[in-house]
């Protein structure tokens, strides 16, 4: 590469020119120059030639198109490193590729560390795994130290990755703007870690067999698995692709993606809320005092849920919401129900006897079931869509 264009894509870098004036000066800086000879004919093409054949007029070419000559050249420069940012040029923002491209003319560097901890006979006070672009990985072991592998792709050779554990506080420390992807697997002893964020920018997230105060699990565009977790407080969220948990106890839990499904099974816990939009939220062996399922433009079907619930005495309530589709709802003859339903935009229909209702139009209802006063589970439902029905059987 030319320094020239070094310069250009430094200042870029710097902030000091725009994308756009980067842009259009990389192109001029390819663009071909008229030879003199060419230029002179150019400008005296009209004079008056006294020998020699007659001469046509020079027409100097035009400018080729920045996506067949700039990068083109750009190609022939630094190779097969600059294909996957002639792709994000033709699919986003001009600025943010080129950005990226500034970036990546450092190198690519692939590099593996393994990192370990002093043996941990206390409590972890936080543990930190924040990965990009890649899978995130954290689960408990039979051991005493905390033991990390780091994958990851840096964009120059001097970029740092480090273990950070000071006071009871274990993390992965590095400059995000020189990593281009992070994979972390890490194993953990199972001990009490007060807090867990285990997180990734476009990349899956993962937990296994913790025991936990609280637990934060987040990426962007990539799915969630969580199996065998017992904490107090537990969060998951994503986009775009599915959560799914398994054997999870926790007091307050708050699951939520969007255009996916979240798939819950074996959960006990004080209070849980599951949310998506356009996708199902399946659940089953739910022990939850407090339930609340969201999501739009998709069915909420409670069959498998309440086959399934478990023991218990006192009250517990279910409330599920929907847009543009339809909840069902079965009654179990052993428990006592108080249900509240609505369907503005739809209907409510009811086909079980073993319901009493006060009130029952076209597009709500509201009743007990005949054993409610003296059954000792009793189960307060609240059913909402819009533009959908509500099937209670």
């Amino acid at each position: 590469m030319t320094e020239k264009k070094q310069e250009i894509l430094a200042q870029l870098e710097q902030g000091k020119i725009t994308a756009n004036e980067a842009f259009t000066m990389l192109n001029q800086l390819n663009e071909p120059t008229t030879h003199p000879k060419q230029e002179a004919e150019f400008h005296n093409n009209d004079a008056p030639r006294s020998n020699g054949p007659e001469r046509h007029s020079y027409h100097s070419p035009p400018p080729p198109q920045p996506s067949q000559h700039w990068l083109g050249g750009i190609m022939e420069e630094v190779g097969g490193a600059i294909e996957s940012v002639v792709e994000s040029i033709k699919d986003s923002d001009i600025g943010a590729s080129i950005s990226d491209f500034v970036h990546g003319t450092y190198g690519n560097h692939e590099n593996t560390l393994h990192f370990t901890s002093n043996p941990i006979s206390q409590g972890i006070t936080k543990l930190g795994m924040i990965g990009k672009n890649a899978r995130v990985s954290v689960s408990g072991y039979e051991g005493s130290v905390i033991q990390v592998k780091c994958k990851y792709n840096a964009r120059r050779p001097d970029a740092e990755v480090l273990f950070q554990e000071e006071n009871g506080v274990y993390q992965i420390m590095y400059d995000e703007k020189l990593i281009r992807s992070m994979e972390i697997t890490c194993h953990v002893p199972n001990v009490m870690i007060k807090n867990i964020h285990a997180a990734s920018k476009n990349g899956a997230v993962s937990l296994e067999n913790i025991q936990a105060g609280a637990v934060v699990l987040y990426t962007k565009t990539d799915k969630i698995l969580a199996y065998n977790v017992n904490c107090a407080e537990f969060i998951a969220q994503t986009r775009n692709d599915t959560v799914k948990v398994e054997s999870l106890t926790a007091q307050n839990i708050h699951i939520e993606t969007t255009n996916s499904k979240i798939q819950v099974e074996g959960v006990r816990a004080n209070n849980a809320e599951l949310r998506t939009t356009n996708s199902s939220i399946k659940t089953a062996f739910m022990d939850v005092d407090n339930l609340i399922l969201n999501t739009t433009n998709s069915s909420i079907k409670l069959d498998k849920l309440m086959e399934t619930v478990g023991d218990w005495s006192g009250e517990r309530i279910i409330e599920a919401n929907t847009t543009n589709s339809n909840i069902s709802f079965p009654v179990r003859s052993d428990i006592g129900i108080k249900l509240q339903a609505h369907a503005p935009g739809g209907k409510v229909t009811c086909k079980n006897y073993d319901m009493y209702f006060s009130e029952h139009g076209r597009t709500h209802a509201q009743g007990t079931s005949r054993n409610y006063e003296f059954g000792s589970k009793k189960l307060y439902v609240r059913l909402s869509t819009t533009n959908g029905s509500v099937k209670v059987r």
